[in-house]
């Protein structure tokens, strides 16, 4: 896409998409990967990917744990209950977050305002029986 000068993935005739999902987003900050000089190469590349889909998960919410070049890129936003108005304004630009009341599954979804949205609550075994015979498409790094 780069040698292409492609800056969007829709400007090219590229149709299938790949998403993929990061838990424990802040594992990508090179600022939190610590002295491990491999391990910050691999965060800065995983951040520079071009056409794909990121779904960055972090329970960590500071400016450290979500890097500039990966919250510059964010279309949507989805935050459960925060600590703090930092915290909410780490991942919304806005506060709120820290207001939601303690019902599991209650976010407020961002594109270009606060919705507050209720989700349904997926525990492990659900999970599980969902992602049964598709472990050809999952990548554990565990």
């Amino acid at each position: 896409m780069r040698s292409k000068r492609y800056t969007n993935i829709v400007d090219t005739s590229i149709k299938q998409r790949t998403f993929i999902n990061v838990d424990e987003g802040a594992e990508l900050s090179p600022d939190i990967v610590g002295s491990n000089t491999e391990a910050k190469q691999y965060a800065k590349f995983c951040q520079g990917a071009l056409g794909y889909r990121l779904i960055f998960c972090t329970q960590y919410t500071t400016a450290q744990a979500v890097p500039m070049q990966v919250k510059m890129n964010i279309v949507a936003r989805l935050s459960f209950v925060a600590a703090a108005q930092i915290s909410s304004r780490v991942i919304l630009d806005d506060v709120g977050a820290e207001e939601l009341p303690s019902i599991p599954g209650r976010a407020i979804y961002k594109v270009e305002k606060n919705r507050i949205v209720q989700v349904p609550y997926i525990n492990d075994s659900f999970m599980f029986k969902l992602l049964e015979g598709l472990q050809h498409v999952i990548i554990n790094t565990k």
